[in-house]
């Protein structure tokens, strides 16, 4: 795996099944890359350290 600098475009995931996907956009190509992650955690990482993503219901805003 290769770390490189990045812009957060979006999270999606799913309660039911605990996956999530983070998109990516690469700071030097301009692509996209969806990279799998745990759903519970990335939310609580992204509440963290952006807030305002967990809302009411346990949902993610985003």
């Amino acid at each position: 795996m290769e770390i490189r600098k990045g812009r957060l475009i979006q999270f999606r995931g799913s309660w039911g099944s605990g996956l999530g996907t983070l998109e990516i956009e690469d700071s030097e190509t301009g692509e996209h890359e969806h990279i799998p992650c745990d759903n519970s955690a990335t939310v609580r990482a992204l509440e963290t350290a952006f807030g305002d993503v967990i809302t009411n219901g346990h949902t993610a805003n985003g």
